[in-house]
């Protein structure tokens, strides 16, 4: 099937702006990335004392 060169050029535009679409969708994905292993640090810090904080009071310390 021979194309025109005006679809031809509609192809390429459809194609470059879905290449531009894809790109976004990878930059927007590796913030979320960060995030989220922002938000896990922060749960993983809350963990860590939660912990401490139970093997201080079955050791019988004082919990404030």
């Amino acid at each position: 099937m021979k194309h025109t060169l005006g679809e031809l050029y509609n192809m390429k535009h459809r194609q470059e702006k879905s290449l531009q679409d894809n790109e976004y969708d990878i930059v927007r994905a590796e913030r979320k990335v960060v995030e989220k292993k922002q938000e896990r640090e922060e749960i993983l810090r809350g963990l860590k004392d939660t912990i401490e904080l139970i093997e201080k009071e079955e050791k019988g310390s004082d919990v404030e």
